[in-house]
């Protein structure tokens, strides 16, 4: 199991109306499982590596690498790797914005980017490096 979380602290941009909050990259073996939990923010989780399920109290979103679950504000949710897959995952917290997702009225979207995974690694991992050595 390993968690990197960072937080953000500077607040050069306060005209902007929403707020990069933090961004972890987490990786947990088989048959991990967290907590269910609520945020005022919403989150993005790219799903690295592995596979597992987003729980929410009326879905179970079954995920895989390449994966992107976007779980709005206030709603009711944990992760969990499954029993035969570790689960690894970048996940920004972003105060300020919730997404209208089209399938209903569902609190949750999913997404799979398997043409764009290098790009958006690259991104992601450009945004952890800057965070950690606070450029």
């Amino acid at each position: 199991m390993a968690h990197e979380f960072y937080q953000v602290t500077e607040k050069k941009y306060d005209s902007i109306p929403f707020k990069l909050l933090y961004i972890t990259r987490s990786a947990y073996d088989k048959g991990w499982n967290s907590i269910t939990h609520t945020h005022h923010f919403t989150e993005l989780f790219y799903i690295v590596n592995g596979k597992g399920s987003f729980i929410l109290t009326s879905h179970e979103i079954p995920v895989q690498k390449s994966d992107l679950v976007v779980i709005n504000p206030n709603v009711e949710h944990t992760e969990q790797s499954n029993p035969q897959d570790s689960l690894e995952y970048i996940a920004l917290g972003i105060e300020g914005i919730s997404f209208s997702l089209t399938e209903g009225d569902n609190p949750y979207g999913l997404f799979t980017y398997k043409d764009d995974e290098a790009d958006i690694l690259h991104h992601l991992d450009i945004l952890l490096l800057e965070i950690k050595e606070k450029n």
